[in-house]
């Protein structure tokens, strides 16, 4: 779903989608605390990659609408960085969770998991919706000189203008697919993602040294 969302974002507004996007993907994570079979999660579990597959590329794609190439590296290290930082203290959230509210109104702790994380993404993108930019010429709370000014700073960047509509959907692919940089990023983005696989079964890691379930989620906590 990330290369139609690209299209489509290209012609709506990116503060609307993208906050849409989160908010649908909090909604469709809080299903899962509904779930009461495997077969339950593994349909949720679908949905949820379908409505989390705009964000990633769609932000990137933001961004790259209103930095400069010098500044873009910057932004997507400290976008890659909020990941990773998310990724280190889940365990201290999860364990607060677990740890407090397991059978709390007669629901289990990991369905209150879901449920707390789930709404706490659906207010966040409901916030994000009034802040997120759209496209330099088409932000509605810059002044036509702060507006001018963005797309000068592209243009003079890459002697390109935001032009939304410069290039139909195919000529873009094809430039894309004749793009040796394309198929380096492919590889380094997947050399990437298998580098950051460990991170998903860390708790279970440190499950094997024998630790109870909180103090196994606090110990793939950095400093704990």
């Amino acid at each position: 779903m990330q290369l139609p969302s690209n299209v489509l974002i290209t012609r709506v507004r990116p503060s609307i989608y993208l906050a849409s996007a989160t908010a649908m993907w909090g909604v469709v994570s809080t299903c899962n605390a509904a779930a009461q079979n495997f077969t339950g999660l593994v349909v949720i579990r679908f949905f949820l990659g379908f409505v989390e597959a705009p964000f990633f590329p769609g932000a990137i794609f933001l961004m790259s609408s209103w930095y400069t190439r010098a500044e873009l590296t910057r932004r997507i290290a400290w976008f890659y960085s909020g990941n990773a930082l998310a990724n280190m203290f889940g365990g201290l959230l999860a364990a607060g969770i677990l740890g407090n509210l397991d059978g709390a109104h007669g629901i289990a702790g990991w369905r209150w998991l879901f449920i707390v994380e789930g709404s706490i993404t659906i207010g966040v993108a409901m916030i994000a919706g009034f802040f997120l930019p759209d496209y330099p010429a088409t932000t509605r709370w810059l002044s036509e000189e702060e507006r001018s000014f963005a797309a000068w700073r592209l243009l003079e960047d890459i002697n390109e203008a935001d032009e939304r509509y410069s290039s139909s959907v195919w000529g873009g692919v094809k430039l894309a697919v004749k793009d040796y940089r394309l198929y380096l990023f492919v590889l380094l983005q997947h050399m990437s993602l298998l580098s950051q696989t460990f991170q998903y079964f860390f708790p279970s890691i440190v499950a094997t040294l024998g630790y109870g379930k909180i103090t196994t989620l606090l110990l793939t906590v950095p400093g704990q």
